[in-house]
């Protein structure tokens, strides 16, 4: 495998990521307490600020956005054993 096809799985990866929160809390299942957009921006922000540094292939840039990825990874967990009714989008 080379590295292009990386390259394009960590891309295809964020992007599915941010995808899926914003269709998460904004359609799926928004939040009762807080506002969607609040939500949006808290969880949506720090998937943007390493997004151009991925699409160039900045290697610094992609070992930080895998450390940001665990975040997601364990909101999702958390989300999961939580809420039942959430299991299947976290």
């Amino acid at each position: 495998m080379n590295p292009r096809y990386w390259h394009g799985l960590l891309i295809g990866g964020h992007l599915g990521t941010l995808s899926v929160i914003v269709a998460w809390y904004a359609w799926l299942s928004p939040s009762a307490q807080l506002p969607a957009a609040l939500i949006l921006l808290v969880l949506g922000i720090p998937l943007l600020l390493p997004l151009r540094g991925i699409l160039h292939g900045r290697p610094y840039t992609v070992a930080w956005s895998l450390f940001l990825a665990l975040v997601y990874l364990i909101h999702g967990l958390v989300e999961g054993y939580s809420t039942p009714h959430d299991r299947l989008y976290a």
